[in-house]
């Protein structure tokens, strides 16, 4: 319970205790993925706040690079809470399935509250996959006396397996201005081009696009990489220039 109640803590020193939200401190290293943190952060806030009798639980689709990772690492580091990842490509079997669960178990006995992340949920077997639902709908993993009880987890699942046609909606929503394709869309299109079922897809907390970057946010990213490279040479005593030539072509 002590890992819940600092837990809630963190969520109120961030929002009220400093008057700053939990999704600057996320944007901070997230660029062009506004509506996305946005989500993540109001859906973390009302967790906390209201009584739950499941997770909180996130699947964000999209491109590989433009984010999706990165913004589960932010929120654990922002919010101090402990995180596993598993990558689903070495539980494509299902004689992995036992390791899985072990694992998994493992982490929510010790972590009342935490972070799990299932990267490349495509990958994973159907069994796997029953696991991470039962998580998601019921709170809890196993029966009997090996019941796991996780209704304090944060879930995130990534998936870049539908990345195209994801890209080409957008383009379509945008002629229309439309500038974020919704959450009911998402999960229909996700519904008709996976293996996933309805019933998983139905369980999800929140489905979350990230888009694919434009060249300008590229550009924004890489400035900031560099710019925190530059940083530790001057830390370290060494004078780094570079012209903005150079920068867009190494970028």
């Amino acid at each position: 319970m002590e890992n819940l109640e600092y837990f809630k803590f963190r969520i109120w020193e961030y929002n009220y205790g400093q008057h700053w939200k939990l999704e600057d401190s996320i944007k901070d290293n997230i660029i062009g993925q506004d509506h996305a943190v946005e989500t993540i952060s109001s859906k973390i806030l009302r967790f906390v706040q209201d009584h739950h009798n499941q997770p909180l639980s996130f699947l964000a689709v999209g491109d590989s690079g433009v984010g999706k990772t990165q913004t589960v690492e932010e929120v654990s580091k922002a919010l101090s809470l402990p995180i596993i990842k598993f990558n689903m490509g070495e539980y494509k079997t299902k004689e992995t399935t036992e390791d899985f669960v072990n694992k998994l178990t493992a982490y929510i006995k010790g972590n009342y509250t935490g972070i799990i992340l299932f990267d490349e949920l495509e990958k994973a077997n159907p069994e796997v996959l029953d696991t991470i639902l039962s998580l998601t709908d019921k709170g809890q993993i196993g029966s009997g006396q090996s019941l796991v009880t996780a209704k304090s987890q944060i879930i995130f699942m990534t998936s870049n397996i539908i990345k195209d046609s994801l890209n080409d909606l957008e383009t379509v929503l945008k002629e229309d201005g439309i500038h974020e394709i919704p959450d009911k869309l998402l999960r229909q299109v996700i519904e008709s081009e996976t293996d996933l079922r309805t019933e998983f897809i139905g369980r999800v907390s929140s489905v979350l696009h990230y888009k694919k970057l434009s060249p300008e946010v590229s550009l924004e990213i890489a400035r900031k990489v560099l710019d925190k490279k530059i940083k530790s040479y001057e830390g370290n005593g060494i004078d780094f220039e570079i012209s903005q030539e150079a920068f867009e072509k190494i970028a």
